[in-house]
């Protein structure tokens, strides 16, 4: 595979994504089938369930796993919401006028770009409302602007029985990118980013974390900076064996490379490791949504196959209402959200402070104050749910979904 030294020196002469050396970031085609066969086929292995037997485990570590997971919610203390009106023939909003967005000045006038991605509601009269940023580059400005920009967007309302209805639970997300200006690297972001390369080849794991960490602390980038941030982010955490971080981190470079890549093996690449993460992670509604959209863009026949196997094994999974354990970090002013599979929920192992919990659902959004050691039953007709977390940097959690 090629050094990432080769990707930088064509990047700072050639901006575009589509004319900038990717290859070192997939294997060669003549060892990718083997290899996506061979990961696909462990996660594969790992979600097999069967409803002959309720006994059998996921993978050689996962039997005790689901004996802690069903300890820990048969005792905890059950709160649920108010029933809300049935679901018939529910209809989502549909946007109807989007207003462009308004670049930030300085950002303008630096060359910097970014991305926000935010989850909001709908109202009966068709008015963006409950918006909040759940994602992003991380720069004030940007989340600021995409907010102002969102809450002026019109939709046509949700109906239910052809009557407008408010609802929730939708996502979007929001680039602000210089389509008519050239943004190349800048020469000390290279330099940074250099040094952290160097230091990841080296493995020096310590050194690296502290210049991501310097890097991290700027936030003053363009697009392309974004993409190669995230990629030295993405390789650090997967050397560490850290998987929050790596997903957290390659959640940026496949958008990217879905956005901007005409080429199919750097869209195969990213889907491929984009759905095998978010399958480690237990992010089962995220990786179907990865797989709808490959389905859409992608023309790699033999990734699309490989991907509907382990969709089908997550499916058995689900439907033998098998408990799921997914891990979290709450990521500053971002807040953690987790979509969710089942209609039960409860937070557990949580170190550090979360303030608040929203649960937002088609037909339905209600706001908690955080207590530990509850768990949360929602009505089957409220429709798809999101959990949103919003808390203290740093703080850590476990969320456990269980089948009612």
């Amino acid at each position: 595979m090629r050094s990432r030294e080769t990707l930088l020196q064509s990047a700072l002469s050639k901006t575009t994504l589509s004319n900038v050396n990717l290859s070192h970031i997939r294997p060669p085609l003549s060892g990718f089938a083997i290899a996506l066969i061979a990961s696909l086929s462990s996660i594969a292995f790992q979600l097999q369930a069967t409803s002959q037997q309720q006994s059998a485990i996921l993978g050689s570590s996962q039997q005790s796993e689901n004996k802690s997971i069903n300890e820990d919610a048969s005792n905890l203390l059950e709160i649920s919401p108010e029933l809300s009106i049935e679901i018939a023939s529910y209809k989502k909003a549909e946007v109807n006028k989007r207003l462009p967005l308004k670049y930030p000045r300085g950002a303008l006038r630096q060359g910097l770009e970014g991305f926000v991605r935010f989850s909001f509601a709908v109202a009966k009269n068709g008015e963006v409302k409950d918006v909040e940023v759940i994602d992003s580059s991380g720069m004030r400005e940007f989340e600021q602007e995409g907010l102002v920009a969102l809450k002026r967007w019109e939709y046509h309302p949700a109906t239910l029985n052809g009557m407008p209805v408010e609802s929730s639970n939708y996502t979007v997300q929001l680039d602000f990118i210089l389509d008519n200006k050239k943004v190349g690297i800048r020469k000390r972001f290279k330099m940074r980013l250099d040094a952290a390369n160097e230091s990841l080849r080296g493995n020096d794991l310590i050194e690296t974390k502290r210049l991501i960490d310097e890097l991290d602390d700027r936030k003053q980038y363009n697009n392309m900076e974004v993409f190669l941030f995230a990629m030295l982010e993405a390789d650090y955490a997967k050397i560490s064996n850290n998987l929050l971080m790596e997903e957290h981190a390659f959640a940026a470079v496949y958008h990217h490379l879905m956005r901007e890549s005409s080429d199919e093996k750097y869209r195969s690449y990213a889907i491929q490791r984009m759905f095998i993460l978010l399958v480690d992670a237990k992010r089962y509604v995220a990786a179907k949504r990865v797989y709808e959209k490959a389905l859409k863009t992608s023309k790699d026949d033999l990734l699309l196959s490989k991907i509907k196997g382990v969709v089908d094994q997550i499916d058995t999974l689900i439907d033998a209402g098998k408990p799921i354990k997914r891990k979290g970090v709450i990521r500053g002013r971002q807040l953690w959200n987790h979509g969710l599979v089942y209609n039960q929920f409860s937070i557990v192992d949580v170190s550090g402070d979360i303030d608040e919990l929203q649960i937002r659902c088609d037909l339905k959004v209600t706001v908690y104050d955080f207590k530990p050691n509850n768990t949360w039953s929602i009505p089957a007709n409220w429709g798809k749910c999101s959990v949103l977390l919003d808390g203290e940097k740093g703080t850590t959690l476990s969320l456990i979904e269980t089948n009612i």
